[in-house]
């Protein structure tokens, strides 16, 4: 032992595997620590030593094995990886950590299918694998099979340690396979009680309230308003909030922006750092907050000394709601930018519409309701303006084009299962689908599979991929009739659609974002009340291309003209509503 220790300290290291040859435990574990040192060649001895020597002792030779992949993969040495992965799956009992490494090799090599496989494996074998649970739904969500994914997060989140990354995926993806309260209610309630409850204050928030140092004034005093997000950059969804902005009254209202992600610029260009600029400009305060921890950005919001405190994000990337369950501000709202629950019941409200909750059916909420007369806003920027109108592809070619510009985790099987009955029930029409990532062929294949699964003659079917907005404008300009996803309907995408003059066919329910769009533009017979009504009205819609072409002129100014573009109305209308909860909370009558 002491000799075999010299000559690891001395680097001869196969001297050094000779003595050790009746020791595999410290084998494996000098092996380890060279492998850590990024020593490649020397580890890579010592477990190909301990894998011939040990050939038939599956615990040394599955480990040598692993870790000879392990080697290579760091070194970036795929193919070698990969067959001792699989060599080490070969001994038994298979490893979960060699599947897992396996499906992470996949993965990065876009063998996106096998990938999911040996992460199903890793997981069955070892229930309670997040990274593989994690992984393997980001493949399934990229790839359009949203309801696979949702079951395996709801089987992660029944484990007791389940991280809340995973229940964060659970809340935010259910809304696109389920729209039952029940369901929700026991998700969301069981996430706040497990990850926010812990946070909140012990007071009551009415009390919290009068403990602000700005809290006191003149009942026409100048509102310090925050706006908390991750999107003020280049997305969607800075369309539907920007007129609180572009219209906000100074004189009344001091606004703050705090950005919680890095404004990152994935095109190689500046769009995304001019819309961050335009946001900047806006802004009495400007605070890059991304590096903070929740903990550290709940003291420095507090610091600032808001009157009102706004949620942008809702549930999705980017959100800091634990900041808010730390009841930071005396007023705390959510709702614009995204209209569903949080699953916090600390907040003082959430703004919505009589079209996205009805009061007789509102669904589930964790927050009070507050109503405006339309909720959801759609801004037009000035490239939407310059894109220009075509015919409807029918007039000039035989088939009728169908599509879809929205991401591929809305595309729940109940929904592929209805546009596949569409398709048949049209033998002259195709479907064409655009989403980021389906220009890559692995996308493609495995996209294909779930299509076919549910009844679509993927022969019909065209694939778009990652485009500018340019270009995504003018993808409805090849399509006759656009297809809203259910039940997590589409909201920007619509609007872009109707801009471009395509009927947009929606499912009443869900996510309520078509009723909130049609209903105020007039356009009740493309809501469809069932899934019978759905086949019935695209059918109808499909066969009417004088229809088609009538509408491809009349969508845009009938949007342009309606409350949902009246930016300066519908931000006078939320300045109200803040001034008047501001009194309520004053006892200012």
């Amino acid at each position: 032992m002491a000799q075999a220790r010299h000559y690891f300290e001395t680097g001869q290291w196969e001297a050094c595997c000779q003595s050790l040859n009746a020791l595999p435990e410290l084998q494996m574990a000098w092996g380890l620590k060279l492998a850590q040192a990024s020593q490649w060649q020397a580890a890579e001895l010592f477990f190909q030593t301990l894998l011939k020597t040990h050939a038939q002792e599956p615990r040394f030779a599955q480990g040598a094995a692993h870790n000879l992949g392990l080697c290579y993969f760091l070194q970036n040495q795929w193919a070698k990886a990969e067959n001792h992965f699989r060599l080490a799956l070969q001994i038994s009992p298979p490893s979960s950590e060699s599947h897992f490494q396996l499906g992470l090799l996949l993965h990065d090599s876009q063998r996106w299918g096998e990938a999911l496989a040996h992460y199903r494996q890793a997981w069955q074998i070892q229930p309670g694998r997040w990274e593989a649970c994690q992984n393997a739904c980001q493949i399934l969500l990229d790839t359009g099979q949203p309801d696979e994914a949702v079951a395996w997060l709801e089987a992660a989140c029944a484990l007791p340690d389940c991280p809340q990354e995973l229940w964060q995926l659970l809340r935010f993806y259910l809304l696109a396979v389920s729209d039952d309260p029940l369901r929700q209610a026991r998700i969301y309630q069981s996430w706040e009680t497990r990850f926010m409850r812990p946070h909140y204050p012990a007071q009551s928030s009415q009390d919290a309230s009068k403990h602000s140092a700005n809290s006191t004034g003149t009942q026409k005093r100048r509102l310090r308003v925050g706006y908390l997000s991750g999107d003020f950059g280049q997305h969607s969804a800075t369309n539907t909030y920007s007129a609180l902005f572009e219209y906000a009254d100074r004189q009344r209202f001091e606004l703050h922006l705090f950005s919680t992600r890095p404004l990152r610029n994935p095109e190689g260009n500046d769009r995304k750092s001019s819309a961050s600029n335009w946001f900047r400009d806006q802004a009495d305060g400007w605070h890059a907050v991304e590096s903070l921890s929740e903990s550290a950005l709940a003291e420095y919001i507090h610091a600032q000394d808001l009157d009102i405190l706004v949620d942008l994000s809702g549930i999705t990337g980017g959100h800091r709601l634990g900041v808010l369950a730390r009841q930071v501000v005396p007023i705390q709202l959510t709702g614009f930018g995204f209209g569903a629950s949080t699953g916090l019941s600390c907040l003082q409200g959430r703004v919505t519409d009589l079209n996205l909750s009805p009061p007789e059916n509102p669904g589930w909420n964790s927050e009070p309701l507050l109503y405006l007369s339309q909720v959801f806003h759609w801004f037009p920027t000035a490239l939407h303006h310059k894109a220009e109108l075509a015919a409807p592809p029918c007039l000039s070619q035989k088939e009728v084009t169908l599509g879809c510009g929205n991401n591929p985790f809305k595309l729940s099987r109940a929904c592929l299962e209805t546009w596949g009955q569409l398709l048949q029930a049209l033998p002259e029409s195709r479907l064409l689908l655009k989403f980021s990532g389906l220009e890559l062929p692995h996308v493609q294949t495995l996209l294909k599979q779930r299509l076919q699964s549910c009844g679509i003659p993927v022969e019909k079917v065209g694939f778009w991929g990652h485009s500018s907005l340019w270009e995504h404008l003018h993808f409805y300009n090849q399509i006759d009739l656009a297809l809203d996803p259910f039940p997590y309907q589409g909201g920007v995408s619509t609007c872009e659609a109707l801009w471009m003059g395509v009927p947009v066919l929606c499912l009443s329910g869900g996510t309520r974002a078509g009723d909130s769009i049609l209903k105020p533009l007039g356009l009740e017979q493309w809501l469809a009340p069932n899934r019978e009504a759905y086949l019935q009205i695209g059918l109808q819609w499909a066969q009417d291309r004088g229809g088609l072409a009538f509408w491809r002129q009349a969508l845009r100014p009938r949007l342009a003209g309606s409350i949902l573009c009246q930016g300066a109305e519908y931000c006078q209308e939320v300045e109200q509503l803040y001034r008047e909860l501001w009194q309520r909370q004053q006892g200012i009558v």
